[in-house]
């Protein structure tokens, strides 16, 4: 997908928003009032006050494998993305990309998954046959071919960009659309910060940590330093959480100062006004030192200016993204 974006595009228009399309049979059929229900139909309500249900033809355990590859796809977006738009999962082009070179591989999984339930489906029919009672011809009649059942499954991916529906930037599509695109960057905060909640009530309190849970700590702070570009802010911060982690220990098990200094990372995702507030602060720092800089250099300028013998340069640490620990 190609990641060229015009200058003056809208940050939240930089995201992809992706989205399946797959459709798994119910395992059930509906079912008929004037074939199924016949001799009982005229003591039955009105469709208007009623329904009149389905039949359960398969149990739905069967079905699992096709779930499956619907859920191992959205995990695998979630993990570097974030909800947005309804069922979108918006994630960032390079994501995207990789996503999309494995798409086969998903497909591949539905399709053999699908197979499977066809192949089986009257060992699957019998089942549940068996404990229909006096029901069971209605089940018999009611069954699908196994083209019938392919038919009503379905494997499929929505990938799109966020776009302005006007050019009139007063219209009321502009305007909805303008609401829209700013609900991202909350929404990748409040996403960043349920799953640091998830991480805190495992790693609170712990005297060690593992590697593994370590690596999530990691994740999660690389995916909101992914999307850095939404907001200038969240760099500033991304960056100190970063330094932090750095000096944590690539093997074995974190002691205790280090295993806190990691829960004290969760504990800044976890509240999203602390990156904001941290973000605003390095942004401040830097631009009061750009200022200073400039007058200085405009201060030398001056004819009478004598430039000293030697200037000392203050050493800069990298920040912590507003973090402290009490030893």
């Amino acid at each position: 997908m190609s990641n060229n974006i015009n200058e003056g595009t809208i940050p939240a228009e930089q995201l992809v928003v992706m989205s399946n399309r797959i459709r798994v049979w119910s395992g059930t059929v509906k079912i008929s009032r004037e074939s199924d229900l016949a001799a009982i139909k005229d003591e039955l309500p009105p469709k208007t006050l009623a329904s009149d249900g389905r039949w359960t033809l398969i149990e739905s355990k069967h079905l699992a494998g096709l779930e499956s590859v619907r859920k191992s796809i959205e995990r695998d977006l979630k993990d570097e993305g974030f909800s947005y738009v309804g069922c979108g999962i918006a994630v960032t082009s390079e994501k995207c990309r990789r996503f999309l070179s494995q798409l086969s591989k998903y497909e591949q999984d539905f399709n053999t998954a699908l197979d499977d339930i066809c192949r089986n489906l009257d060992t699957f029919y019998q089942e549940m046959a068996d404990k229909a009672g006096i029901w069971k011809q209605a089940l018999v009649d009611a069954r699908l071919t196994p083209q019938q059942v392919k038919e009503r499954c379905q494997f499929g991916m929505n990938v799109f960009r966020m776009a302005s529906p006007d050019n009139d930037p007063n219209s009321i599509a502009s305007r909805q659309y303008r609401s829209t695109v700013s609900e991202a960057f909350p929404a990748l905060l409040d996403s960043v910060a349920k799953d640091a909640g998830r991480l805190l009530e495992t790693y609170r309190g712990k005297s060690r940590m593992l590697q593994p849970q370590l690596q999530n700590i990691r994740k999660l702070v690389a995916k909101l330093k992914a999307f850095a570009f939404l907001d200038p802010r969240v760099g500033p911060a991304t960056a100190g959480m970063q330094a932090v982690l750095a000096n944590m220990p690539v093997t074995g098990v974190l002691n205790e100062v280090n295993a806190s200094m990691c829960v004290a990372v969760l504990e800044q995702l976890v509240r999203p006004e602390t990156i904001i507030e941290h973000g605003v602060g390095v942004i401040a720092d830097a631009t009061s030192q750009r200022q200073s800089n400039q007058a200085a250099l405009s201060f030398a300028d001056e004819p009478d200016f004598v430039p000293p013998a030697s200037t000392s340069i203050p050493s800069a640490r990298p920040a912590l993204a507003g973090l402290s620990m009490g030893m």
